[in-house]
């Protein structure tokens, strides 16, 4: 993002535990293959989360500057990946 490579931790699971209304809208929507604008706040919440784990100085005004369609593609299902939401490829290459 933003020509600068970054590491995608998990969410925490305190971040899962207070935000289970947004992940499961987040689900739904991914489901749906739709961006709505609340779905673009939440996916911004979302990043943002994640990110500060390895970041702790990156604000919500720089990944809106950041993140655009293409990348957002990428970046939502890495975080839900390493957060064990869903299986990672990898992990299921051999089924």
């Amino acid at each position: 993002m933003g020509g600068q490579e970054y590491i995608v931790p998990a969410l925490s699971w305190g971040f899962i535990r207070r935000n289970d209304k947004l992940l499961e809208r987040m689900q739904k929507a991914e489901s749906k293959k739709e961006i709505t604008p609340q779905m673009a706040d939440d996916l911004l919440t979302l990043v943002h989360a994640a990110l500060k784990r390895n970041y702790p100085d990156i604000t919500i005004e720089q990944l809106e500057d950041m993140m655009d369609l293409r990348n957002i593609r990428e970046i939502f299902p890495a975080i839900m990946a390493e957060s064990g939401f869903v299986k990672a490829e990898e992990d299921s290459a051999g089924e």
